[in-house]
């Protein structure tokens, strides 16, 4: 069994504060003129005195509407994903024929990576959200199947019995008993797939979109601003940072059996 590990408000803000120290005083020893790795006393003065916008005239866009797409796309995908693996690991856990035909299927995409789909993805849906919720969608779903399948199968025999013999009906029984045993390992699994998800959507948003962290950083590699591009990293692990918080405590504070 895998044992959590909580980690302190202190303790993330105080290797935070190292990370931007340390970034800010090997700034001075790079000789290369622009800087490659501008540190956040670098890019954020510049981003401040443009008002949260980054690009040139009409094709410029906010800092937040960029954050605030990147998030949406994740969490509209994660919650597909969550939507259509809870059932099919339900059936595949529990029907002879989910594990003879969806099964297989199921193991055989998991490996493939996000990126992998973002060239069929656009051939199909082109450029613009779907194409990005899409990614988030297949990055997430097979894995998340998989763990869904393993909890309701490693439900205990002896509440199954229970159930039964309480003469409950099949709905009522995965409502009240297979559902809540599996909600610690779903909100497992969405901590663990979030960064597969949170890279799928950052390289969707690099192949066109005009919105997105990923598209901030295409931005500024299309200008060869390096303080913009450090802009979009930063933010890029500060959100992903933000998200996984965001559920550890989710986990922790309701799903803590």
């Amino acid at each position: 069994m895998i044992t959590e590990i909580r980690v302190s408000w202190w303790s993330r803000l105080l290797v935070f504060g190292l990370i931007i120290a340390i970034w800010e005083i090997s700034s001075f020893l790079v000789t290369a003129r622009p800087n490659p790795f501008p540190p956040p006393s670098s890019f954020l003065p510049d981003i401040l005195e443009n008002n949260f916008r980054i690009g040139i005239g009409s094709q410029a866009t906010s800092v937040f509407s960029a954050i605030s797409s990147s998030v949406l796309r994740v969490v509209i995908g994660m919650l597909i994903a969550c939507a259509f693996g809870i059932p099919a690991g339900i059936v595949i856990s529990e029907t002879k024929l989910g594990k003879t035909f969806l099964l297989p299927f199921v193991q055989l995409l998991a490996p493939i990576a996000p990126i992998a789909w973002i060239p069929i993805m656009l051939a199909i849906l082109g450029v613009g959200n779907s194409t990005a919720i899409a990614i988030v969608f297949l990055g997430v779903f097979f894995l998340f199947t998989l763990t869904i399948t393993n909890a309701v199968s490693s439900i205990d025999k002896e509440v199954r019995d229970s159930a039964r013999v309480m003469g409950i009906s099949n709905l009522r029984f995965y409502r009240k008993v297979v559902v809540p045993s599996i909600m610690p390992a779903m909100i497992s699994s969405m901590r663990i797939n979030l960064p597969a998800a949170w890279m799928a959507v950052l390289a969707a948003e690099m192949t066109g979109l005009r919105d997105g962290l990923g598209a901030i950083v295409m931005t500024g590699r299309n200008l060869y601003d390096y303080d913009i591009i450090m802009f979009g990293v930063f933010f890029i692990a500060v959100i992903g940072l933000l998200f996984d918080v965001l559920v550890a405590h989710i986990r922790n504070r309701y799903f803590w059996w």
